[in-house]
């Protein structure tokens, strides 16, 4: 290395015993999670350990201090840690997830809110505007007592044990509910259920997330009549456990008022003197309204469209409250501090001020009390005048977190907020001394080296950070922001200029709230321009790249390169250099296979073409999303779900990562309800939809209503360049290698219920048949055999069928049923339809398969004609 001492770092961090510490923890977690050895198990390996380590310590004395002797007590030392950290991660989370399953059933609990109820005005996802549901309400309650006295409520289950420590209950209100805050005590009546485990590959193990976190099932209130308020904390003042709550509560209403002092709200509202006021002004001041509130106080409120140009360009860590956030108001604080008063210990005193106030006034969330407790660490070490490495401080701050919240080890925001730490500790210093060469610095001397150094130091900054961020970012959200190096250089100085002013203008708010009330235009201009920033990054080429599901193993390998290249392993190798990052790239391109073929006899399950027919009817709810694939060709049937509007995002998009689809050629949109397109926009842009399929049905429901979610649909459609095209019966097309026939609805043709009005799709291969129906009932039924279209006099009409809608009862349907007579029926639904379950005995010979019961359902017909299935909860 060069004699600008790029090494030091290492020969400090190296030796630290936190680090190591630390890093034992966390492997302690890894395999705790990943094989769930009994608690007994790593207490017994713990102790032994330990023992061991310190009869190895006493030896080691008696003898002399011999390497080899040293080296045996800490290896066991280290796995003393190891596994104390796996009994810790069993002792928390052991068991919780899988609590409450089954049938759900009505229970009343005592307990305690544990945090501010989550209100949901509109569901997520573009077309949530048109989500048919009132206002939500969901928050956490800590379980206190479990009621079994009343009439009508089950007692709890024997076999199902709580486990120990305090858990936690997700409540669930069909109703606007604002009475309550954490730490009220309150009891619930309503079903208990347990959280549904993911349905899909790729998706988001919502269950096990939640069991770690102590939350071990779910309770659905019917209204918020079910809900009594039985202590406030207002009328227990003298109790300690709602002395903090309440003071956060009263100190964050405060900072809101004071932020809020001055600007221009009545630009977010309707005027009152028209009926909508100007909708697009009235979003662009939400927008701005959300980024202040967001970035100085930790809230989120309507900016779901600003959200996601920050998540595309990159720069959504800049909206998290984190320890960047609260790095530049310790050291703006503590360079004022020091030029006015030129003492150093009182602006380490004044940086720790800053700390505890900013904990006050933002939620405490985890990114939040890890920042705190990395900074306070940082500024206490400066304060004592001692010499602790800021490797050492991260690794204590780290170890204590995940002692806190074990879990925490496997979300985004730990990782990325670490990973990024550790790199600038180890890289950042060397990247500057490559940036700005030695010589150069000779040359520049006085106030223009200064801000030369200045600006290098930055630039190097941002580069590391980025480099590090990048490969977790693809890995946990399936993108990469190549422009995010430049973007985030290009924002910071607004997001600091936002928290310099905006933390200012809170604190004089409160205390001379007229002065506050001038910071209010220079604030809305930083966030103005902050948010106009935003939008141009958006909008330029190759400003996001989807990349889908990314391994873990590309990740962990990125990762070691970046850290090589970063520490000069490849100075002088520019071959080494150029192929190992052609290497990542092309990995990173090719991604998994095309396409993922399930089947349990033994075939191949990975393949370039798919051979013959796939079929993949994913899990979501109350709704319909159907994947369909032959040789080169994949087509949908409907994306959507009447549960969450998101469905892409949350369910479908990362199912389909994980399958292999890159892109889809096609989508068929059965007919004009929500539940069957409601992921439809997010679906076409993730994946370059190029042509979508309608009824003339459909178009006509659209042009009947200027105000419906079709004609929504249809309009944002065009507006994206998608081809649109109309079909009726008799229209056939090549599908890959199958034959893909549209037998319903007629033309010209007008039903009561446009259920009945769904395309009905027919895809043949291999002397197979796969018959697709959406939603019709017995209208369409009828029609369909009185016509004669459907005779099974000749044998079995189709092999394969879709349940019409999601299984809900006709009576026409046995009728056609027998006519159908499939080998396997597949139903795309939720609980609550399988509990009024009336095709049981209707279907008695016939293989059934349900996405509320099994998952994601894959079906795949080969060029023999052999009919392969799986379902993913097996």
């Amino acid at each position: 290395m060069n004699e600008s001492g790029a090494r030091a770092p290492a020969a400090t961090w190296s030796r630290s015993p936190l680090f190591w510490a630390a890093l034992c923890w966390m492997l302690g977690i890894v395999i705790g999670r990943a094989t769930q050895i009994p608690l007994q198990n790593w207490a017994t390996l713990a102790g032994l350990a330990t023992v061991i380590a310190w009869l190895g310590i006493f030896i080691a004395r008696k003898r002399g201090r011999g390497g080899g002797r040293w080296g045996a007590v800490i290896l066991m030392a280290g796995l003393a840690t190891v596994a104390a950290s796996g009994a810790w991660w069993q002792f928390r989370t052991v068991e919780r997830s899988g609590m409450f399953q089954g049938e759900s059933r009505l229970i009343e609990i005592d307990g305690t809110v544990a945090r501010d109820p989550r209100q949901r005005l509109e569901a997520a996802g573009e077309l949530g505007r048109f989500d048919y549901r009132g206002p939500g309400s969901t928050f956490w309650v800590w379980i206190d007592t479990i009621n079994t006295e009343s009439e009508g409520l089950a007692a709890p289950d024997p076999d199902t044990p709580l486990p120990l420590g305090r858990v936690a209950l997700l409540v669930s209100v069909p109703d606007y509910e604002d009475r309550l805050r954490a730490g009220d005590r309150v009891r619930l009546r309503g079903w208990l259920s347990g959280i549904r485990q993911p349905g899909n590959p790729g998706e988001r193990d919502f269950q096990r997330t939640m069991g770690e976190r102590a939350v071990v099932g779910r309770l659905s209130v019917g209204s918020r009549s079910n809900i009594q308020i039985l202590e406030t904390l207002e009328e227990n003042p003298t109790s300690l456990t709602t002395l903090w709550p309440r003071m956060l509560e009263r100190s964050r209403a405060t900072a809101q008022h004071a932020l809020r002092l001055g600007l221009p709200l009545e630009l977010a509202t309707p005027d009152a003197r028209t009926i909508t006021g100007d909708a697009e002004a009235m979003r662009e001041a939400a927008g701005v309204i959300g980024v202040l509130e967001a970035l100085l106080l930790g809230k989120r409120g309507d900016m779901e469209e600003l959200e996601e140009l920050f998540a595309r360009t990159g720069l959504t860590h800049l909206l998290a409250i984190s320890g960047l956030h609260l790095g530049i108001l310790v050291l703006g604080a503590t360079w004022i501090t020091l030029i006015v008063t030129g003492r150093p210990r009182l602006a380490v005193g004044v940086a720790m001020a800053v700390v505890a106030v900013y904990v006050l006034m933002v939620p405490p969330r985890v990114p939040v009390v890890r920042a705190a407790v990395m900074t306070l660490a940082a500024v206490w070490s400066l304060g004592c005048g001692r010499r602790i490495s800021a490797m050492a401080t991260m690794s204590g701050a780290a170890l204590l977190l995940l002692i806190w919240r074990p879990w925490d080890l496997f979300t985004a925001g730990f990782q990325l907020s670490f990973a990024v730490v550790v790199a600038l500790v180890l890289f950042a210093r060397t990247a500057a001394t490559w940036m700005n060469r030695p010589d150069a610095l000779d040359l520049a001397q006085g106030s223009a080296g200064l801000w030369r150094r200045v600006t290098v130091d930055y630039l190097a900054v941002s580069v590391v950070a980025w480099c590090t961020a990048m490969p977790l970012v693809a890995w946990h959200f399936g993108r990469v922001s190549p422009l995010a190096v430049f973007s985030a250089i290009a924002m910071l100085p607004f997001v600091a200029g936002i928290l310099w002013v905006g933390y200012l203008k809170i604190i004089v708010g409160v205390l001379l709230p007229p002065v506050g009330t001038w910071l209010g235009p220079p604030l809305w201009l930083l966030a103005e321009l902050t948010v106009n920033v935003v939008q141009m990054t958006a909008a330029l080429p190759g400003a996001t790249l989807e990349v889908g599901s990314v391994s873990g193993w590309w990740t962990l390998c990125t990762l070691g390169f970046l850290g090589a290249t970063l520490s000069g392993a490849f100075a002088g190798r520019r071959l080494a250099l150029t192929l190992g990052i052609a290497l990542l790239v092309g990995w990173l391109a090719a991604g998994p296979p095309v396409a993922t073929i399930l089947d349990g006899n033994g075939l191949p399950r990975r393949w370039a073409r798919v051979p013959g027919l796939a079929v993949n009817v994913f899990s979501v709810g109350h709704g319909s999303a159907i994947l369909l694939r032959s040789g080169d060709a994949t087509w949908m049937y409907d994306c959507g779900s009447a549960e969450y509007f998101d469905i892409t995002t949350a369910s479908v998009g990362p199912a389909l990562d994980a399958v292999g689809v890159r892109s889809i050629d096609t989508v068929v949109l059965s007919h004009p309800d929500i539940d069957h397109f409601s992921g439809m926009l997010e679906l076409v842009d993730r994946y370059n939809v190029q042509r979508v399929i309608v009824a003339e049905q459909l178009i006509a429901d659209a042009e009947a209503s200027a105000w419906s979610a079709s004609r929504y649909l249809l309009d944002k459609l065009r507006d994206r360049d998608v081809r649109i095209e109309q079909v009726n019966a008799d229209h056939s097309e090549t599908f890959g290698e199958a034959q893909i026939d549209f037998l319903w609805p007629p033309v010209h043709e007008s039903f009561e219920r446009n259920n009945d009005a769904s395309l009905v799709l027919r895809i043949t291969t291999a002397g197979r048949t796969v018959l697709l129906t959406g939603d019709i009932e017995s209208v369409a039924m009828e029609a369909m055999l009185e016509s004669g279209m459907i005779d099974g006099s000749d044998g079995r009409w189709a092999d394969v069928v879709e349940l019409p809608h999601h299984g809900a009862w006709t009576e026409a349907g046995p009728r056609w049923m027998q006519a159908v007579d499939p080998l396997i029926v597949f139903q795309s639904t939720n609980d609550r339809r399988m509990a009024l379950d009336r095709w049981g005995p209707h279907l008695e010979g016939i293989e059934r398969h349900v996405t509320a019961q099994n998952g994601m359902i894959s079906v795949h017909i080969d060029r023999e004609g052999r009919i392969h299935r799986e379902r993913f909860h097996e």
